[in-house]
């Protein structure tokens, strides 16, 4: 399968996105949960690799399913319907084919069609941040007290009014750079009474 048109051997290859993953904190990807991440996982165990370190799954078709109501969830029609392009045109499972008996031809092809998809995922991610539920917090990697935006880290963060679901109300902010709505991470002891009309 593997011949002189790579530029590296299968098992490394694997190996390489192996220790990438170990060293995430968060794998991004479209469909990724149900596809990419069980075939690596596969590789992996084919290649009697221990499974990576602990990382959270930034799946961005589970947020475009469970955040939005579009017509179709595919990548290509999100990309288009948000302004950013759409995926390389291919002659589908011929080309697949092709890049399996080898062709230099077929290989570009590919190699084009995957480089524009992690462009596309790349801008997806950019557009989807503030709706992302299960994001990693980038206050955790934060020293200090200041608020930042758990989705992006930016410290432009502007006070956005009270989050009252506990007994203790909490400070609501918003991220002025991802648009992330955003809760304070102390109780707040005082705070304005509601006005009545």
């Amino acid at each position: 399968m593997f011949n002189s048109v790579h530029e590296t051997s299968r098992k490394k290859m694997v190996k390489q996105i192996y220790n990438l993953i170990c060293e995430a904190d968060a794998v991004c990807h479209y469909n990724g949960t149900k596809f990419d991440m069980p075939i690596l996982n596969q590789e992996f165990l084919f290649d009697s690799l221990d499974p990576p370190s602990s990382y959270t799954d930034i799946d961005l078709l589970k947020t475009a399913r469970k955040r939005f109501r579009l017509p179709s969830n595919k990548l290509d029609y999100v990309a288009r319907y948000l302004g950013l392009g759409s995926k390389t045109k291919h002659m589908g499972m011929e080309m697949w084919r092709d890049c399996m008996d080898g062709c230099p031809k077929a290989w570009k092809v590919m190699q084009r069609y995957n480089k524009q998809d992690v462009r596309l995922l790349e801008q997806v991610y950019d557009v989807l941040l503030p709706w992302i539920p299960n994001h990693p917090n980038w206050g955790h990697y934060v020293d200090s007290e200041a608020v930042v935006c758990r989705n992006c880290g930016s410290e432009k963060v502007k006070k956005d009014g009270w989050e009252r679901k506990t007994i203790v109300p909490y400070q609501r902010y918003r991220c002025l750079d991802c648009g992330t709505p955003l809760k304070g991470r102390k109780k707040v002891t005082s705070m304005p009474q509601p006005s009545t009309v």
